[in-house]
């Protein structure tokens, strides 16, 4: 694995740690990690795995609505079971 692959790695990581936490930096880490693995992804030929245009929009978009989403309570509740008929 090169030093690039590596810092790319780090980065998606540093993301998805900060998601977890409900840090409002995931979003532009995210953006960068997606934008760093579509340059590594052209560089090595793999043009089927650059849909990482469409993660940074993605991302784009949930940076924009979740700009007003976020609240000091999260509420935490089981999902409601599925009625079956038998």
């Amino acid at each position: 694995m090169s030093l690039r692959d590596s810092i790319a790695v780090v980065i998606n990581l540093l993301g998805v740690w900060l998601t977890a936490r409900r840090i409002d930096w995931c979003w532009p880490v995210g953006i960068v990690a997606a934008a760093l693995y579509a340059w590594l992804f052209y560089q090595w030929k793999l043009y089927s795995n650059m849909l990482q245009g469409v993660y940074v929009l993605v991302q784009l978009h949930g940076w924009r609505h979740w700009q007003g989403a976020i609240t000091t309570e999260t509420r935490i509740r089981p999902l409601p079971m599925p009625a079956v008929g038998l």
